[in-house]
């Protein structure tokens, strides 16, 4: 594989990681939990729905657009933890909510770095140009913080008691 085939995997992963992303804080809106949970994940949808479709027009930048085996592996991926956690008990449900939540916090850090790796490579791929590789490092950030805030309230209730 080129350098070039590398990048453009590295794409589709993240593609694929943002549709997981997307299809778990779906699932998690269709559930009854409190207003202000829906309200961030409402939130963050929007956010992430966005930074998807900016991974996507870079990825046809590159190659005419994204491949398909790697959103479909993210669906699946997310279809398999949807298995585990469609059979937790009520008393349970909060404990599955805090670890959608580390997942999703991880898979923002995650974002996070890639933004700062295109942003790095920007000068060398002319390709990756035009996109504001700052406000979207500064954006995961906030998404990370505002997500794992309510994760870590989780915690202290769910883990502590």
């Amino acid at each position: 594989m080129s350098a070039h085939d590398y990048l453009a995997t590295y794409l589709d992963d993240h593609v694929a990681g943002s549709a997981a992303a997307i299809e778990l804080i779906e699932r998690w809106r269709a559930r009854t939990v409190s207003d202000a949970i829906t309200a961030l994940l409402e939130e963050i949808e929007a956010e992430l729905r966005s930074d998807q479709q900016t991974l996507i027009d870079l990825r046809g930048r590159l190659a005419g657009g994204p491949g398909i085996a790697k959103p479909i592996a993210g669906w699946f991926a997310e279809k398999l933890s949807r298995l585990k956690l469609a059979f937790v008990s009520e008393a349970a449900e909060r404990f599955a909510l805090f670890e959608s939540l580390e997942l999703l916090a991880t898979g923002i850090q995650g974002k996070r770095a890639m933004w700062a790796v295109l942003k790095e490579l920007t000068a060398r791929q002319p390709r990756l140009q035009g996109v504001d590789y700052g406000v979207l490092i500064l954006r995961a950030q906030a998404q990370y913080t505002r997500v794992d805030q309510v994760r870590m309230d989780l915690a202290r209730q769910v883990l502590i008691g």
